[in-house]
């Protein structure tokens, strides 16, 4: 008798083999690896990103926690860009604070090679202001 698994694995290896259609799998460990396969060059282009999109916040401020929604809801639209959330409060953020004059919080700057092309005090209403605002500064095509 063969195992409904096994037969299942047979199926897909006829259907797929020798053919150019991509191969499945319903095996768990493999779905995983090319989730963490695909989420690596992901993060890798963002990495080599010369736009940088910097979230100044802190865990006590009311309208921080109100925009960090957006600003991760746009994190996904925008693999290009580098995303960057920054606490003021922890140590290791207070000297990029100071470097960039930050006032107040909310704050938001967009860098493009290393440069500042646009910055705002404040939240955002919505996300698509959100993604106006970067999408405007980091000159960015409309989605």
């Amino acid at each position: 008798m063969i195992r409904p698994s096994l037969l299942l694995l047979l199926v897909f290896c006829v259907a797929g083999c020798g053919s150019d259609e991509p191969t499945r799998t319903n095996d768990p460990a493999e779905i995983a690896r090319a989730a963490r396969a695909a989420k690596g060059t992901a993060q890798t282009e963002a990495q080599q990103s010369n736009i940088e999109f910097l979230y100044f916040t802190a865990a006590w401020c009311g309208p921080c926690r109100q925009v960090k929604p957006l600003f991760q809801q746009n994190k996904a639209d925008f693999p290009e860009v580098q995303f960057r959330e920054l606490d003021v409060d922890a140590p290791e953020n207070m000297e990029l604070a100071s470097k960039y004059k930050v006032n107040a919080i909310p704050q938001f700057f967009v860098l493009v090679d290393g440069r500042t092309v646009g910055s705002h005090k404040g939240g955002f209403a919505t996300k698509g202001q959100m993604a106006n605002f970067l999408r405007t500064h980091a000159k960015q095509p409309a989605k």
